[in-house]
């Protein structure tokens, strides 16, 4: 009796979980707004009903009395009522098919009598099948709504290695025959458990391969980027050096206009000859530092193909300590991609502001960029095709401030994300 209520407690929390990871998904915006305030007693409300579940009849009853109730909760938000009941009756409906066809695939795994609700002969194999279940359903939203719903692969991997785990020892315990021939139960014991180590090694390496790739990728890129920075550099130093050799001249021609009182034409003289090529440098120059140079002069030319509006505040005297100036460029290209991201979903007024200072004993930086209004940001999400790559940048982030015994912290607003950063010297 015992067993077998903790066996729908445990159940029913994974089919919470699911819908659950569902609506926060599929309806982000009413779920975080609204619904959110109400979750825990409906939660509850279904927790209870799905106690009182013993055949099919029942489950496929108690579905519909789920799918009503949220349909009544919902019916009072500011959504598409039709689009939601298509989504939550289809929801439902892959629910119960995947839960049969999950129940006929184990049922001639194991070579047992076809279950899909309690039995108190094998409970093991009755929350497998559950379980296995839910991991199909989920893995099938994941790839149904694959262009909304943040894919954390490592996370999916550990589970998929815990159910493959589960799987393994349940098929054991619930298979005497195989050890009626030692060789075979050996063997096969052997085979499962080289399976798992295997999978387990092959996450690992294909997460430093990723991390790796990503490292090397971003040092190419910074060197193009320096390469980049060095010849504006020069030609800009080209056009001061000429301004130096001709600045007798220059002098000449403004006293004159001066002696002739002349005070417009000096000043037109002066914007034409000096201040342009100026102001040019200055663009160009933002800490002294050539590679943290030319990786924000990259991401300012960025922004203005975005239409993004862009200023600083940088310390005069940049001093690092040990911090490496690639380390340094690399978090703010990363944080700057992020940053530049999130300002596409702006349709007026974007912003992005950088706040670089070098205390006594760290380097503070501070990366403002406008959010559509009220929109609330999750930071482990991205709109991004290449999710594993946006995955990469904050993750990239938080090493190198980890590197430097430092701190990422994000500090949302109605309409603004501050990302602030500290690295140790």
């Amino acid at each position: 009796m015992i067993i077998n209520l903790l066996c729908k407690a445990f159940i029913a929390i994974l089919d919470i979980l699911l819908l659950d990871f569902y609506l926060k998904n599929i309806y982000p915006d009413v779920y975080k707004r609204k619904f959110k305030n109400i979750k825990y007693i409906m939660y509850l409300i279904i927790f209870i009903c799905l106690q009182y579940i013993y055949n099919f009849t029942s489950y496929f009853l108690m579905q519909l009395f789920i799918t009503f109730l949220l349909f009544i909760i919902y019916w009072y938000y500011s959504i598409n009522k039709l689009d939601f009941a298509k989504g939550i009756l289809s929801y439902s409906f892959e629910k119960i098919i995947i839960q049969i066809f999950a129940a006929f695939i184990l049922t001639w795994i194991f070579n047992v009598r076809f279950y899909i609700f309690y039995t108190p002969k094998i409970f093991n194999y009755f929350i497998l099948n559950y379980v296995f279940a839910d991991y199909i359903l989920y893995t099938f939203l994941l790839i149904k709504y694959r262009n909304i719903i943040f894919i954390n692969l490592k996370y999916y991997k550990l589970l998929t290695i815990f159910i493959l785990i589960y799987f393994s020892f349940v098929f054991i315990f619930n298979n005497p025959i195989l050890f009626r021939t030692v060789s075979i139960a050996r063997t096969y014991i052997f085979t499962v458990v080289i399976s798992i180590i295997a999978l387990i090694c092959f996450d690992r390496m294909q997460t430093k391969y990723e991390t790796d790739k990503h490292n090397k990728e971003a040092i190419i890129q910074n060197m193009a980027k320096e390469e980049e920075f060095v010849q504006e550099l020069e030609k800009q130093q080209l056009e001061i050096r000429k301004i130096n050799h001709n600045l007798n001249h220059i002098l000449i021609i403004l006293q004159s206009h001066l002696k002739q009182g002349e005070y417009k034409e000096a000043l037109e003289y002066i914007d034409k000859n000096l201040d342009i090529h100026i102001k040019a440098y200055q663009a160009l120059t933002h800490t002294g530092m050539t590679m943290i140079d030319s990786t924000i002069n990259h991401q300012i030319y960025q922004m203005k193909e975005q239409n993004i509006e862009y200023d600083e505040e940088i310390t005069k005297i940049l001093h690092l300590g040990s911090i490496v100036p690639d380390d340094l460029s690399l978090v703010l290209g990363l944080a700057f991609d992020n940053a530049r991201e999130a300002c596409e979903k702006v349709k007026d007024q974007r912003k992005i502001s950088l706040k670089l200072q070098s205390k006594q004993t760290h380097i503070i930086i501070h990366i403002t960029n406008s959010i559509p209004r009220g929109s609330h940001p999750y930071f482990h999400k991205t709109s991004k095709k290449d999710s594993v790559a946006h995955g990469y940048g904050v993750k990239g982030i938080k090493e190198i401030a980890k590197k430097y015994h430092g701190d990422v912290k994000y500090d949302v607003k109605d309409d603004c994300v501050v990302l602030r950063i500290m690295l140790q010297k």
